[in-house]
């Protein structure tokens, strides 16, 4: 399931659609059949920027088949650790520079995790520039601790790119937080939890529902490790946000 984002910016005035993506990459089953599924609802949806997680090569080949003539792709992981987030950003939407990306390893990982990152982008209509984040953060209850601090340095991130680089920053990606956990980490001033600033949409509160979703054989789980956070100001507000990908494909 997928978690997108429209943002509705006052410099000039734009909409921007932000789609984050788990890919389950780590499951082998019709993988390129479900990549290519995704690549489909990601231009029915009119992505702007997509945020991707748990993709391997056998997905990023199908994204790039799909996506090269469109898209900036970036995936620096690719050739070193086994699954791995990827950057995607629409070439007639933003101007990318180059030096736009970069890559941090989170120092504490032993999953190999990291954050991406494009500064700079520029929005071709309005002239507003932003910066797209994305990361997989530390799996499993026990890893609480680096999780949080992995959250921290991403916040700390956030606030550089707004205030040092005067970019309107959004970050989204599988960060399987726990509530307590977010709880605990002080949100930065002016940051805001997207779900929450459009309302707390009861329908889009679990992007993880294995009740909605039983392709998993696990429990009747239903969270919101999927979470999206934005940098507000400069008239840039989120102005919707649903799920996709919520329907079942037949092969």
């Amino acid at each position: 399931m997928a978690s997108p984002q429209g943002l509705s910016a006052g410099v000039g005035v734009c909409e921007v659609k932000v789609v984050s993506w788990n890919m389950d990459g780590l499951d082998p089953r019709q993988i390129t059949e479900r990549a290519s599924a995704v690549c489909d609802i990601l231009e029915a949806e009119r992505a702007d920027v997509a945020l991707l997680q748990e993709v391997v090569h056998e997905s990023l080949d199908v994204l790039s088949t799909h996506f090269s003539a469109t898209f900036e792709i970036y995936a620096p992981s690719a050739d070193r650790v086994g699954y791995f987030v990827v950057l995607l950003i629409r070439s007639s939407t933003f101007k990318v520079e180059d030096g736009s990306f970069s890559e941090f390893d989170f120092m504490q990982s032993t999953q190999g995790r990291s954050l991406l990152q494009a500064k700079d982008i520029v929005h071709k209509e309005s002239g507003h520039r932003f910066a797209f984040l994305t990361s997989h953060l530390e799996s499993l209850k026990k890893k609480s601790k680096v999780r949080m601090k992995q959250l921290k340095e991403t916040f700390l991130s956030m606030n550089t790119l707004t205030k040092v680089d005067g970019c309107t920053v959004l970050f989204g990606g599988d960060t399987n937080l726990r509530d307590a956990e977010v709880e605990a980490i002080p949100m930065p001033e002016g940051v805001c939890n997207v779900w929450e600033k459009c309302g707390r949409p009861e329908e889009s509160r679990y992007p993880f529902d294995l009740k909605r979703n039983d392709n998993l054989s696990l429990w009747e789980v239903q969270t919101q490790y999927d979470k999206m956070f934005l940098s507000l100001g400069a008239g840039v507000i989120p102005s919707g946000f649903h799920l996709v990908g919520t329907s079942r494909l037949s092969f």
